[in-house]
Formats: C-alpha cells, sequence, structure tokens
C-alpha cells in the first residue's frame, strides 16, 4: 500500500523519497507485508515486517513487537517510505523482532489528533490479535478464568464475545505472523520526530482510558518506548532554536509552518500535543520507560532535553542519550541518513523485552 499524499510546506517540498511496496520473499532475510485496519478512509494500516531467524525459532519461542511510527512533521511521508521501510527491515532482522510499522492520516486533510487515535487504533487492533492468538476464533478453547499480572481475574471468553460484538473493536481476521511469532506481553514503541510525538500522546491516551497500571490494554504489556529526536514545538524560543534555527534540515520557520498545518483548528503552539511541558503537570508514572535520543545539532535539541528531564521527574524510567554531531533525522552532509544510534536502540530493545518464551496466558 502506499500513503496518502497532502501539501507538505513549500520549504519541505524537497522532501521526496520514494515509496516502495511490500516483500513477502524473505529477500534480505526479512519479510513485510500489509494490513489494512478499520477507518481512515483506507489511509490507516500496518506494514508487518518478519525476520527470516523467526522460522529457525522453536515454536513455543515468541518475539517482541516493535510498533514503529514514521516521522515527516505530521504531513508527509508513510509506512512505504523506502527510508521507513529500509529501517524496519534492519530494526526486524537485527533484533530479531516483529516489527508492526503503521500508516496514520496526515496533516493538514487530517489535524491532530487524528494521527494519535490511528495509532490508538492499531493497538486494539493488536489487542484484538492477541485475543485471538490462542483461540479458535470463538473463544471455545479459552473460555476459562486467567489472571493477569496484577493478580485481576479476567474472563477470556468475555472479551472475546466483546470484540465480536463490537463492544472493542470488530472481530479482525487473525494474522498468521502475529498469530505464530508475536510476543504480546513485549510491545516496544519508537518513533522519530513526529513519529516520537505520536507515541507520546498516544500513550497518554491509552492511559487515560485505562484503569489498570501496568496491562493498559489487556493482554498487551508496554515495555518501552524509544524516542529518536521527537518532534515538540512551543510559543517560546529555546537557546537551541534560536542558535540552531537555519538547521541544514529542519529550520524554526518550517517547525512553526508543521505545528500551523497539524494542530486543530484554533490551537497556539502551547497546546499539549506541541508542548507537553506547558501544563506544568506531571505525566502518569505508569509510562514505559523511554530511551529518549537527541542530537547536539538538532534545533530541537533544547526541547527533547527538557522532555526527557519532565519524563524523569514524573517516575519514569528514563536514558538520554546525545549524538553531539547530529542534526534532526541524523542526516548527513551527504543526504543519507545515519544509523550511528542503532547499537543504543538495539541493546536497549534487546534490554526491555523479556525473554522470548511461550506466549503468556491471555487477561
Amino acid at each position: 500500500m502506499m500513503g496518502d499524499s497532502t501539501g507538505p510546506p513549500a520549504s519541505a517540498q524537497s522532501w521526496e523519497i520514494p515509496e516502495v511496496a511490500a516483500d513477502s520473499s524473505f529477500a534480505d532475510g526479512v519479510a513485510s507485508r500489509d494490513v489494512k485496519l478499520g477507518g481512515g478512509d483506507g489511509r490507516v494500516w500496518v506494514r508487518l515486517y518478519l525476520p527470516a531467524a523467526a522460522l529457525q525459532i522453536n515454536s513455543k519461542r515468541k518475539l517482541p513487537i516493535v510498533v514503529h511510527v514514521h516521522g515527516g512533521g505530521f504531513v508527509r511521508f508513510s509506512a512505504a517510505t523506502s527510508s521507513y521501510h529500509d529501517f524496519c527491515k534492519k530494526v526486524a532482522t537485527d533484533a530479531t523482532a516483529l516489527v508492526v510499522s503503521l500508516n496514520h492520516r496526515l496533516a493538514p486533510a487530517s489535524c491532530l489528533p487524528a494521527a494519535y487515535q490511528d495509532l490508538v487504533s492499531a493497538l486494539h487492533w493488536l489487542r484484538a490479535q492477541a485475543l485471538l492468538s490462542t483461540s479458535d476464533g470463538d473463544g471455545g478453547d479459552a473460555a476459562s478464568a486467567t489472571v493477569d499480572g496484577n493478580g485481576d481475574s479476567h474472563d477470556h471468553h468475555h472479551q472475546i464475545t466483546s470484540l465480536r460484538d463490537g463492544g472493542d473493536h470488530h472481530l479482525p481476521q487473525r494474522d498468521p505472523w502475529l498469530a505464530s511469532y508475536a510476543d504480546f506481553s513485549s510491545l516496544i514503541f519508537m518513533g522519530g520526530s513526529s513519529g516520537g510525538n505520536i507515541v507520546h500522546n498516544a500513550l497518554l491516551m491509552v492511559l487515560e482510558s485505562s484503569k489498570s497500571k501496568r496491562a493498559l490494554l489487556p493482554p498487551l504489556s508496554f515495555a518501552a518506548q524509544i524516542l529518536l529526536q521527537p518532534f515538540f514545538g512551543g510559543a517560546h524560543r529555546t537557546a537551541s532554536e534560536l542558535r540552531l534555527s537555519d538547521g541544514p534540515i529542519l529550520t524554526l520557520a518550517m517547525s512553526d509552518q508543521l505545528w500551523s498545518l497539524a494542530l486543530p483548528d484554533g490551537a497556539s503552539r502551547d497546546h499539549p500535543f506541541c508542548d507537553p511541558l506547558a501544563a506544568a503537570q506531571p505525566l502518569p508514572c505508569n509510562l514505559p520507560p523511554a530511551l529518549v535520543i537527541v542530537g547536539g545539532r538538532d534545533l530541537l535539541h533544547d526541547r527533547q532535553v527538557a522532555y526527557a528531564d519532565f519524563l524523569r521527574k514524573s517516575g519514569v524510567e528514563v536514558k538520554l542519550v546525545e549524538y553531539p554531531d547530529a542534526t534532526h533525522g541524523f542526516v548527513t552532509p551527504d543526504g543519507t541518513v545515519s544509523y550511528v544510534f542503532m547499537p543504543e536502540v538495539l541493546q536497549f530493545i534487546r534490554s526491555s523485552a523479556i525473554a522470548p518464551r511461550a506466549s503468556p496466558a491471555l487477561t
């Protein structure tokens, strides 16, 4: 599938990157395929990536799920954009993970919170897949009550029935890759630039609608989040924004224009979608542990560092890693993307994912 196209800022017209189709042949050691999700007039879908190594793993051992959200300032790119496609292939192969890459609606046709809602919808789809993964499709072999990690009793049959009756989302078709290889107790979120912003705000949406401390969408368990130079803004100017306002990739004028296109009508850059620190309210302490990666030559550097500190002060476990010479997007002078941050990302994925094992009891 290919992404929808909306007009980017004039200064972003050079952001033309080709799109590529999914390939289920395990070329280069990883297979990919697209799955359409409900809603969004067909614009909301996911691209799944399965490493060939999964085929060699004992069938009782499962892979962590990395939920990836692409960047593009909310107005550009898709899950089919070649650079994100190649990145997800690399993550799937090097981390031995099953990657679920979200294609969300774009602004200005669909202003925020549309992209946040699309990620939440993808999580509900993953939840339905988890419930189906040990069911015969009608809940008949898993109708007994089970207990989750918090000691709370739940009825799996009731949850399957709720899904079918539209109590959550209508019962989707069971996905064979997820059913066979996914460890639904190890979800790791990852987003770069605007994708990092989407991860942050979608997690807050889930937390606000959940009464549980850990199993926010049982039986899913959120193990970690990786935010690569998350895209935040604000009405006031930070020191790095003033110092690096004419950055090679992202300029201050471009940042302002992207926010004017993405925010809801009438909202200023003090809106919490843009500036999570504006409300001066602590974040929920049950957000998953975070790896925040920043670049010393990114004009958003100071906002990202302040955000990591805000997470930490809210009781969230945070690891902040800075690459002093990195621009926004880790783009090198010749226009290619540097993967200098990949060892840190892979180590965080491996340490965050629960050791591969049989699927957990459904709650």
